[in-house]
């Protein structure tokens, strides 16, 4: 659905739209953080339904109780890959279902992905993975490389102007990149 979903990202980053999804979550924690500035609040509040991330608190208590009682149940976690996927490397990070305890979490295997699948899959994780080594070395040519990496660009005549344009707008935030 790759153009559907790039033409309502685009909706919602047009003038008059709701904002992307950084713009959303920065609105809405700047109400959530004066909300939180009343000791009397006793609800949840509304916002939290609002940025995707709902029952991350939930889902973190759940996660701390495993741990600390050892129960060895299931998570959805963030962790070091360590065989769990086969099609990716050990040292990768990647979320999947783990079993939790006082040891912390073991991935469960899920062995390999379908083959129609595997390709997108390791192409992610190559955009992932080279937009981590830009933003700690500020290497314009791994930005530009990550951008090539990710599947909604189609080509170097929409990456290098995209990159250009967000490494001018956030450049107060990028100080490590020259823009060319």
């Amino acid at each position: 659905m790759h153009d559907e979903m790039l033409a309502e990202e685009m909706q919602d980053a047009a003038p008059g739209g709701k904002g992307t999804r950084g713009e959303v979550v920065r609105r809405v924690e700047a109400e959530l953080f004066e909300l939180y500035k009343d000791p009397n609040l006793d609800v949840k509040p509304p916002q939290l339904m609002q940025r995707g991330g709902a029952y991350y608190s939930d889902a973190a208590c759940e996660l701390i109780n495993s741990i600390y009682n050892n129960k060895m149940d299931v998570h959805v976690v963030n962790i070091r890959n360590n065989g769990a996927n086969a099609d990716l490397p050990d040292d990768v990070s990647i979320e999947c279902n783990a079993i939790v305890g006082s040891f912390g979490a073991r991935p469960i295997t899920v062995g390999r992905f379908p083959r129609h699948l595997v390709g997108l899959l390791q192409q992610v994780k190559a955009y992932e993975e080279l937009t981590v080594e830009a933003a700690v070395t500020g290497d314009y040519d791994t930005a530009l490389r990550a951008l090539l990496a990710n599947p909604f660009i189609p080509g170097i005549k929409v990456a290098k102007p995209l990159l250009d344009e967000m490494l001018a707008a956030h450049a107060e935030y990028l100080p490590q990149f020259k823009i060319r």
